[in-house]
């Protein structure tokens, strides 16, 4: 992985009960250890993330009470098809 998403999956492992209080369900970009969104939908934070950060990467993490388990991760040098 990425050592910067690493750095922004550890920001966000490290404040997650902090994050759940403040945007349960919620799902959030994580970009720079800042929280650069919130959103209802996975797909919302995806669109948003992807025309404010054009060709940088970013995570998308929902916002539960459980361990990560399920990041989302986005590099724009991958293509999804």
């Amino acid at each position: 992985m990425n050592p910067q998403l690493e750095k922004e999956l550890k920001y966000f492992t490290c404040n997650r009960d902090k994050f759940y209080k403040d945007y349960p369900g919620k799902y959030l970009i994580i970009k720079d250890c800042k929280v650069m969104g919130v959103f209802t939908t996975r797909a919302e934070a995806f669109i948003s993330g992807s025309r404010k950060f054009n060709r940088n990467s970013f995570i998308i993490q929902q916002c539960t009470d459980r361990a990560v388990n399920q990041s989302k991760l986005y590099n724009p040098k991958v293509t999804f098809v």
